[in-house]
């Protein structure tokens, strides 16, 4: 409506509709009455303490300092735009007018005077056709229906009049930063200047090179900020003409109201989506920085050709580092990775003065060294190749730095591997004493949790196998289960266990002392059908999220760290990102999420933000023997190892073969790795479970 628009054209300091609007310097738009009423009730904006005369005031808003012209406030330029829409929407006769009579004839017996609108048709009838042929459409009176679209475009209208306003805005902070950027630009200039003046001869042809470097900096930024600047004043004059046009409309003849409104409604939407899909913040900062030694330089002779610099052509924020050795290590093994310099358009670039750092590190232990040797040098084009080595498997962070600003993605977080299990895996514990096993999980000590369908328990055994805690019983209430299946453990050892028989995922500490659930039958959010498997991941935040395998719903549901719903992907099917009772799902380290497509007897994988990628298999000739699918895990370094009824298969993240282990019937697997202790497996048949580490 017509007062909504009003309410967003309001001065800061009275809160009323502007009353002679007028503009500051600064773009800052306040009542002609209210700029004088803070000249007067605000003495601490002047002052000899402050270094500010009598003409001097204090902008509202942004305290900018400004000096008033020689006639006082009357002479500060009267914002025309905004008072001409006010004018409009205060003066439209739209506030009060209603659909009148028109000389205009019944659209279908072309006799009668008009009184009724057919919404579905479109037609302008009499009420005796409306009545009798349109009875089921629900025509109505004329004022009505008039009201009723005469406030969908009012509504319009004051939305565009907020895209002008956000467009004022966005002018205002444009000049900001090119007022910032011209006085940044003169400090820098100004301080290259002090500091060559004590020993001019020596460094005049520095500083005209630092100087031309200042200018190119300013001149590029300023092309930007005067292209942007355009770009929105051309948009906010259609906004202008747009909200003109469309109130001129509301004053039209009442049948070509009705026959031009939707054009005119979608011509005001499609102003509000300019708006939204124009970059209203300034495309670059004011920022030039410049650093020049104190003037007391020894040797300054000799000094001279590295002396200064202004930094600009290098923006640390466009530069990139892209590399195998940025994702994944081999202890003892070189790897590398190569960072390109960029300049704030993003494009490759070499700078002589740029300072390149390279920080390698333990994730856990910042102190420890890891690191046998790290080299990097600049070549000719500004790449810089980085080769390092490290002697201990730690998970280590990658920091790259220029001229002391982060690049884009630092830290790089790698995880180093050791192992192979192309050369085996050596199964030396064992234990029976089990019913029927339906998931495990390893601990951070090493313990090993099974879980008993049979028993609806769950077991905790130490590395030897020695069972050293049950808990559960059959039921539904809280530390009960009911043919709890597959379960995960986290980095604080908590279990998270899915209780398929009662339709929810059981939060428990490894002692079953801490207890809770969420989750209930049915095939909405947070609901399941018999849940076979649970797997851990993170989001890009770093938070913990909880993926569950829904089988009788075809699904991966995730969850957050506390239960509440997050997204649901794929249904039941046989095409890519369908299911067809999936009962195994896990994540890898790099944030891929696998799923134990069962009752279709493959492996699919998708993407951290759970995007179908593909299907194992697809990417490669060689086709694994993957009969049916149940659990699957994958290991810290991301090898892929699946619980399939011929046995353990593992495979590559691509789904290339690399071991079949056929002497096990598996029905759940886990594979972690125990800091102390190293890399451990752990297969669990219908009643024996086995423990093995990969050489």
């Amino acid at each position: 409506m017509a007062d909504a628009a009003l309410n967003r054209l309001k001065c800061s300091v009275c809160l009323n509709t502007y009353n002679i609007p007028k503009t500051l310097p600064c773009l800052h738009t306040f009542c002609k009455d209210c700029i004088e009423e803070c000249i007067k009730k605000r003495p601490s904006a002047f002052g000899h303490d402050l270094g500010l005369s009598e003409n001097d005031m204090s902008c509202p808003n942004c305290r900018q300092i400004h000096t008033l012209p020689a006639g006082g406030v009357d002479e500060i330029p009267t914002n025309f735009e905004i008072r001409g829409i006010i004018e409009i929407l205060q003066g439209n006769p739209i506030q009060t007018r209603t659909a009148s009579p028109s000389t205009a004839k019944c659209k279908e017996c072309s006799e009668k005077a008009i009184e009724c609108f057919c919404e579905p048709c479109g037609k302008l009838l009499c009420a005796m056709c409306a009545l009798e042929n349109h009875k089921k459409d629900d025509p109505q009176r004329l004022n009505v229906a008039f009201s009723k679209h005469k406030m969908s475009i009012d509504e319009a209208i004051g939305d565009v009049v907020t895209g002008c306003l956000e467009v004022d805005n966005a002018l205002r902070r444009n000049m900001e930063v090119l007022n910032k950027l011209t006085q940044d630009a003169g400090n820098c200039a100004s301080t290259i200047k002090t500091i060559f003046a004590s020993f001019r001869s020596h460094l005049d042809d520095r500083e005209k090179d630092l100087l031309l470097a200042v200018d190119k900096v300013q001149q590029g930024k300023t092309s930007m900020l005067d292209s942007q600047r355009i770009k929105l004043e051309t948009l906010k004059t259609e906004l202008n003409e747009a909200v003109s046009n469309a109130s001129k409309f509301l004053n039209d003849d009442i049948v070509d109201f009705f026959n031009d409104k939707d054009a005119v409604k979608e011509m005001l939407m499609k102003k509000v989506e300019q708006v939204c899909e124009s970059r209203l913040e300034p495309v670059c900062d004011a920022f030039i920085e410049q650093s020049c030694p104190p003037a007391d330089v020894v040797n300054i002779n000799s000094a001279l050709d590295r002396f200064g610099a202004v930094y600009c052509q290098v923006s640390a924020e466009h530069c990139t580092a892209e590399g195998k050795g940025l994702v994944e290590t081999v202890v003892d093994n070189e790897s590398q990775f190569t960072i390109t310099l960029r300049d704030m358009f993003g494009n490759p670039c070499r700078e002589e003065l740029s300072e390149v750092w390279v920080d390698i590190r333990p994730v856990t232990d910042q102190l420890k060294p890891v690191i046998l040797h790290s080299q990097y040098q600049p070549e000719p084009d500004g790449t810089y190749n980085v080769k390092y080595t490290i002697t201990e498997r730690e998970t280590i962070a990658i920091n790259v730095t220029v001229n002391s600003t982060p690049i884009k993605g630092t830290p790089f977080t790698v995880m180093p591997s050791t192992h192979d299990f192309r050369k085996g895996i050596d199964f030396s514990k064992v234990t029976s004493d089990i019913h029927e096993a339906g998931g495990c999980a390893i601990g951070i000590h090493g313990e090993v949790i099974i879980t008993d369908t049979q028993r609806s328990s769950v077991m905790v055994f130490n590395s030897q196998f020695e069972l050293v805690k049950r808990f559960g019983s059959k039921g539904s209430s809280k530390g009960n289960f009911s043919s709890p299946k597959g379960l995960a453990i986290d980095s604080r050892n908590t279990l998270f266990i899915a209780d398929s028989g009662n339709n929810r995922v059981v939060v428990s500490n490894v002692d079953g002392d801490s207890f809770k659930s969420f989750g209930t039958y049915g095939a909405d959010r947070k609901e399941f059908v018999l849940p076979s498997d649970v797997a851990l991941g993170q989001n890009k935040d770093q938070q913990q999220l909880i993926f569950v395998a829904d089988t009788y719903n075809h699904r991966i549901q995730v969850l957050n760290h506390i239960g509440l719903f997050v997204a649901k992907f794929g249904s039941e099917g046989t095409g890519h990102g369908c299911f067809k009772f999936p009962q195994g799902v896990t994540t890898s380290t790099d944030g891929l999420v696998f799923v134990s497509d069962t009752g279709n007897k493959r492996i699919q994988v998708f993407s951290p933000n759970w995007k179908f990628l593909h299907i194992f298999d697809e990417l490669i000739p060689e086709k694994l023997p993957i009969s049916k699918p149940l659990r699957i895990t994958a290991s810290e370094d991301n090898y892929i190892l699946i619980a399939d009824q011929k046995g353990v298969i593992i495979a590559n993240s691509r789904g290339e073969l690399i071991k079949v282990i056929e002497d096990y019937k598996p029905i759940a697997i886990c594979c972690t790795r125990i800091r102390e202790l190293g890399t451990f497996l752990t297969i669990c048949e219908a009643k024996h479970a086995y423990l093995g580490q990969p050489s």
